[in-house]
Order: C-alpha cells, then structure tokens, then sequence
C-alpha cells in the first residue's frame, strides 16, 4: 500500500537518528556545548511532539482496509484537528495549529494556512464531515 510506512522503515529512521545524534554529539568535545546541544535537541523534539499529540487527539484511528474505504479527504479531516491559538502562541504552533489544512496541503507554506482555513472549513462542511477545533 502506498505511503503507509512499514515496520523496517520506521527501525531504520530510529537506528538512522539515533547514530546521527550520537555521532553529531561525539565531534562536540567540549562538556558545555555538549550539554547545551543535548538540551535544545530535546527542546525542540519535545515541542513537536506536543504539538503533533494536541493535534491528533480525540480523533479517529482507522484500520488499513477502513482507510481504503474512505475518501482520501474524509480520511485526511478525519484524522486530525486543528488547534485554536491566541496572538502570542501562533508563532509557537509555527503553522501547526492548521493541522486540516497541512494534511491536506502539506507543501503548502505555513503562513498561507490560515488564509485557507475558511474555505477547507467550507469544504468541510459541504462534504458532511467534522471540521475540528
């Protein structure tokens, strides 16, 4: 099935991340910057992670052949939500927030979400499906 990642893939990104950051970490031989490093990797790691987990909460998870069955929109709204944020945090989500509107455009540039928001949302609602917040 294309794009539905096998369990050999996901281990070789685990093995191919863990050697990078291990190897990136052994050139740092100065104890501050390596501290440094090891905090703001798992900073920002945590960040995302957080954001990909409010983003993904609360909504459907569907077998493979459920997932045949649907439309591939259906199953791209679905599966996701979008976060309402407040003035100071938009920048935090980095676009994130439109969590719809990236899984149906993921190429599409973060600060054009937003403006794509009312017409997925109207997209949404025409096609009967929920458009999460």
């Amino acid at each position: 099935l294309a794009g539905v990642r096998s369990s050999s893939s996901e281990l070789e990104g685990s093995i191919t991340h863990t050697g990078s950051s291990s190897v990136f970490f052994e050139v740092i031989t100065i104890y501050g910057p390596r501290i440094i490093f090891f905090c703001l990797a798992n900073w920002v790691t945590g960040i995302l992670h957080i954001q990909l987990l409010v983003s993904h909460i609360g909504v459907e998870s569907f077998t493979q052949q459920e997932q045949q069955e649907q439309s591939w929109l259906s199953h791209q709204v679905l599966s996701s939500r979008n976060v309402t944020t407040t003035s100071w945090d938009t920048w935090y989500w980095g676009g994130l927030e439109y969590q719809i509107e990236h899984h149906l455009f993921p190429r599409l540039p973060r600060e054009s979400l937003a403006k794509i928001a009312p017409r997925v949302e109207k997209l949404c609602h025409d096609c009967q499906l929920p458009y999460r917040t």
